[in-house]
């Protein structure tokens, strides 16, 4: 075979195997969770951010379009369906017009506690925001 011929066979493998591999479909098993799940907790008016609760409550600002937010997804959304005592209200964010001026979250995932309507701590990125979750009840 000629150098030309072997080409086109391997391109032709190689496409075959992708059409063959790929062919998946994405299913959510009966533990997944979706933030869909979470509408009766999700903030959807930015100037509601520090007025959902009085005393302590944590904001979770995470986009759909974050892989970070995703890969962490799953046990951020099963953490707070499991929480007793803790509220955990959801932002998502689509851009900074989603976040209240004077909150200061510029990435996501980030789980912002607020304490008497006031911004007390931040926790930025994937475990500082799994470990605060962690010790919450």
């Amino acid at each position: 075979m000629t150098k030309t011929r072997l080409v086109k066979w391997f391109l032709i493998i190689m496409l075959a195997s992708m059409l063959f591999a790929c062919d998946q479909t994405t299913t959510t098993t009966d533990a997944g969770y979706d933030y869909d799940d979470f509408t009766s907790i999700t903030v959807y008016d930015k100037y509601q951010q520090l007025n959902m609760a009085d005393g302590t409550y944590y904001l979770y600002f995470f986009g759909t379009w974050c892989s970070h937010c995703e890969s962490i997804k799953q046990t951020v959304l099963y953490t707070i369906d499991h929480l007793e005592n803790d509220k955990v209200f959801l932002v998502s964010v689509t851009s900074t017009a989603s976040i209240l001026p004077g909150i200061d979250v510029t990435d996501t995932p980030s789980l912002v506690q607020v304490t008497d309507h006031e911004v007390v701590a931040i926790h930025v990125g994937t475990d500082p925001v799994l470990e605060c979750l962690a010790g919450l009840s």
